[in-house]
């Protein structure tokens, strides 16, 4: 499948914004917003200089964005943003000073960001690693890529304590089941 042609796919299903980036510069742009690409361009450095894909960038003024690499074109793919809650006015003039936005089509952005679906940090990651096996074929372990060791060791313990909380867990017959077996 053409990259080009997962990316409309996506956008139209998922109404996520969509960059194609090509030796660091914008090869196509899937949005609704006119003046993306503008804004885009002030910011599009965070993206390029990433070690691990797919990757999450997040910016608390910016929003929450996910870059995947095509491995057969070594072309980035960017989704976002997307953010957690529906932003406000302030979240507004925040994205305006960090991504050098023109004051003069406030409402108009405003509306964009607002039209972008919320997704919490785990619906966003899993999407991600969707994305990746569907353009790379790679199958990967969220907890591998998005998480670091410390994390890692974290969810693993609260993973063994939940299996041992469920596994000594007294359900609602218990009393009655022992007295039937005494």
């Amino acid at each position: 499948m053409k990259l080009e042609t997962l990316c409309e796919g996506f956008y139209a299903s998922h109404f996520i914004p969509t960059i194609i980036l090509n030796n660091n510069e914008i090869e196509k742009i899937y949005c609704s917003y006119d003046y993306f690409k503008d804004l885009f361009n002030n910011y599009k450095n965070r993206f390029t200089n990433i070690k691990k894909y797919p990757a999450v960038v997040n910016s608390s003024t910016l929003g929450l964005y996910g870059v995947v690499k095509d491995h057969k074109t070594d072309k980035l793919i960017i989704f976002g943003p997307v953010y957690s809650k529906v932003p406000d006015n302030d979240d507004l003039l925040r994205f305006i000073s960090k991504s050098f936005a023109s004051i003069n089509d406030e409402e108009e952005l405003l509306n964009f960001l607002r039209s972008t679906p919320n997704y919490n940090y785990n619906h966003f990651i899993n999407l991600l690693t969707f994305v990746e096996y569907i353009i790379n074929n790679n199958q990967i372990q969220i907890t591998d890529v998005f998480f670091d060791e410390k994390v890692q060791d974290s969810i693993y313990l609260k993973q063994i304590k939940s299996e041992i909380d469920y596994n000594t867990q007294e359900h609602g017959t218990y009393y009655f089941e022992q007295e039937m077996v005494d």
